[in-house]
């Protein structure tokens, strides 16, 4: 098992649900490949955990992006997690602290960073170490990767629209292929054998 840090860098500073899926897209189709080179075939499940802001993560919009991604990558499930209001600091976190903390070195040193491309191609030499690893931790990044996004390569525009009455705080969401367009909601996330096949209410 290894856990990875992915690192997404543009000019664009849209900010919203169509930046936040394409890049997300942009990792899976990483994995996606990966896995498939190497004979083990298609990812299956997929978990995704975010804080609650509205405009990038937690809105009817990204819920259609789930089921649409669902789809096109012939996924059993996929779970959407939100971390609860004012959850304080994670690895997420860290990870950009780290970065920012790189840059601001490097700004000292007299290294001329003016642009997101020079700041990609900074960190994709002097960033991709990890310096400590947290002995037998799981969620401790082992290797860094960079990913770079010119302005103008995310849309300006919601592709799918569609009724959700009410998105609960401090609930789990998930998405089957049993039936890609109903939206399943739990109190808790639960990642038990019922609920990765999609009996969401066993």
């Amino acid at each position: 098992m290894a856990c990875r840090s992915h690192t997404c860098i543009t000019s664009d500073l849209n900010k919203s649900n169509e930046q936040v899926t394409h890049f997300i897209e942009s990792v899976f189709e990483i994995y996606s490949k990966y896995y498939r080179d190497n004979g083990h075939g298609r990812i299956r499940y997929f978990s995704l955990w975010s804080d609650n802001c509205g405009e990038q993560f937690k809105n009817k919009f990204h819920f259609g992006w789930g089921s649409s991604f669902l789809r096109k990558y012939y996924l059993d499930a996929i779970f959407f997690n939100y971390f609860a209001p004012g959850h304080g600091k994670g690895i997420c976190d860290s990870e950009g602290g780290i970065n920012k903390h790189a840059v601001a070195y490097a700004a000292l040193c007299g290294v001329r960073l003016v642009s997101a491309k020079d700041l990609f191609d900074y960190l994709s030499i002097h960033g991709v170490d990890v310096m400590s690893k947290t002995a037998h931790a799981l969620h401790s990044p082992g290797e860094r990767q960079f990913h770079y996004f010119l302005e103008g390569s995310f849309l300006n525009y919601h592709p799918i629209d569609l009724k959700i009455d009410r998105i609960n705080c401090y609930h789990s969401f998930a998405i089957s292929k049993r039936n890609p367009l109903l939206l399943y909601s739990r109190n808790t996330s639960c990642f038990c054998e019922g609920c990765k096949i999609g009996n969401f209410t066993a």
